[in-house]
């Protein structure tokens, strides 16, 4: 039972660590640009958003 629990953690971290990294990642930076300044943590939520949408389209294959 440990075993296949263990498995399927090593699994979705696996095929999930690098979304969960990057979705960390721009989470921070817009943390830190909200921490500067109101208008520019907006502008950068902006940015990420469109940036997580065109990865997600790239991935699915979409143009």
């Amino acid at each position: 039972m440990i075993l296949k629990v263990m498995k399927a953690i090593g699994f979705f971290l696996a095929n999930w660590l690098s979304v969960i990294l990057f979705i960390a990642g721009l989470t921070f930076l817009d943390l830190a640009a909200f921490n500067v300044n109101f208008t520019l943590g907006l502008l950068v939520a902006g940015l990420a958003l469109i940036t997580m949408a065109l990865a997600y389209a790239h991935e699915r294959g979409v143009r």
